[in-house]
């Protein structure tokens, strides 16, 4: 077992050495602080946008289900939200729910998610605290978004402000508009900033305790091609963390890797390079 590892690792370097004239061979919790500090933000960066775009989870789903509302609602249902159930709670507001959780909180405002000019209101992330703020999707047309996040909780602990334009790809090829978002890949541009907190629960006064960690802030000039990660990109993004709280730059490549259907992605952090290749 011992003998056959050696052998992966030494085949594992000689790939690498064979595709990059630059590379490091380690894993991403490896004993450099530098790097796994710095891919670890990218990983956690990659989560806050999958959230972010996933502000059209039960929005897609939800403006199929009310098209379909005057017909049975239980086949809509099961259609639409398998496994979760919906719920109008006043005119134009819906809930999704799963189990006594509140996964969402929606207000259409009477209109189509796909009106151009229009917003729909979005609570989403679990129970409170997760959903003291109204977030604001406001569709522009041909499958673009605007999406400004709010204090908008995501990926555990961060909390997002920003501002993002959301694509969905090749939509004038579409015969119907996507009902989830596995129907569809994403582009995106604009500006994110992501804070870290450790949260604590004050008993004595009912208040909520924010520390910050953490904090990522980027500007997305070029639109960056999404379909559940970030399939082609070139972008840099500001890190403070709690082994160096310096604001310094993390610069992120990513190229598609045919040959092994996934993707390539270097990251340069501290005067540290990681290069990895990934079959997403």
């Amino acid at each position: 077992m011992k003998r056959d590892a050696i052998i992966s690792k030494t085949l594992l370097t000689v790939v690498c050495v064979f595709l990059f004239s630059s590379c490091v061979v380690d894993d991403y919790y490896g004993n450099n602080y530098n790097y796994s500090a710095g891919v670890y933000a990218f990983q956690s960066l990659e989560k806050i946008l999958k959230n972010n775009i996933g502000i059209l989870e039960y929005a897609l789903p939800l403006e199929q289900y009310i098209k379909n509302e005057a017909g049975d609602y239980q086949i809509s249902e099961d259609k639409y939200f398998k496994n979760y159930k919906v719920r109008k709670v006043k005119d134009n507001i819906w809930c999704v729910l799963s189990g006594g959780d509140t996964l969402s909180v929606i207000n259409t405002h009477g209109v189509s998610l796909f009106t151009p000019g229009t917003d729909w209101d979005i609570k989403q992330g679990g129970n409170a605290p997760y959903m003291e703020t109204w977030q604001k999707l406001t569709y522009k047309g041909n499958g673009v978004w605007d999406f400004s996040p709010d204090n908008y909780i995501c990926n555990y602990s961060w909390i997002c402000n920003g501002s993002l334009e959301i694509s969905i790809n090749d939509f004038d090829s579409m015969t119907e508009a996507p009902a989830f978002l596995s129907d569809c890949s994403f582009s995106f541009t604009g500006d994110l900033k992501a804070i870290y907190y450790d949260i604590y629960y004050n008993a004595n006064d009912y208040q909520l305790i924010y520390k910050e960690r953490n904090r990522i802030e980027t500007v997305f000039a070029e639109k960056v091609l999404f379909n559940n990660v970030i399939k082609e990109a070139s972008f840099s993004f500001m890190l403070s963390d709690v082994g160096y709280p310096e604001i310094e730059k993390v610069d992120v490549l990513i190229t598609p890797v045919a040959f092994f259907g996934g993707r390539e992605i270097r990251i340069d952090y501290r005067g540290e390079s990681v290069i990895n290749i990934f079959n997403d």
